[in-house]
């Protein structure tokens, strides 16, 4: 008879969810037309449609290359427009790509997820299972650093050389075609 209120609160998300989505959404207007690009790639996909004329499939090969090795491009076509764009970054005429650090905010939701868990355990538990509880919450703490020093550590560092890198090999090509 205690736990009535969970029953309550598990009816009141099961109906008030949908109720939230369907009254936020129910005037909304249609989505734009999607472009060529994935997504976080807009910038960067009109650099390389502008200034190397590429089509959409060699734009995606290259930008799938950018934080890679640009030697797995055959094309020296396609190398030298992800040298171009690596400079471009570098330079900082662009903005880098946000969609790098995604895996690590995942991670960092999935710690919040892991707190809220092991504290509403603590809560709804009255502290019975309170070990399994601070593990939870301990799991969550470390998941969300460990994604926060990936999302602002990291990945930077990481991309930047990956962009010298790309930038430095075969220094002797052409210019971009404008």
């Amino acid at each position: 008879m205690g736990t009535w209120w969970a029953a309550v609160a598990i009816v009141v998300v099961l109906i008030g969810l949908p109720l939230c989505a369907w009254a936020l959404t129910r005037n909304a207007r249609p989505p734009r037309e999607r472009s060529s690009a994935p997504p976080g790639f807009a910038r960067v996909d009109g650099w390389l449609a502008e200034h190397y004329r590429l089509s959409a499939v060699e734009r995606w090969k290259v930008e799938g290359t950018i934080f890679a090795d640009a030697t797995k491009l055959e094309d020296p076509r396609l190398r030298e427009a992800a040298r171009g764009l690596a400079a471009e970054f570098l330079a900082g005429r662009i903005r880098p790509i946000w969609l790098v650090r995604q895996p690590s905010w995942l991670l960092s939701g999935l710690g919040l997820a892991y707190g809220v868990v092991g504290l509403l355990g603590l809560f709804i538990g009255h502290g019975r299972n309170s070990l399994v509880t601070t593990f939870y919450v301990v799991l969550g703490v470390v998941a969300i650093l460990a994604g926060a020093w990936v999302t602002f550590f990291l990945a930077p560092r990481l991309v930047r050389r990956n962009l010298v890198r790309l930038r430095d090999s075969d220094a002797g090509s052409p210019a971009p075609t404008q």
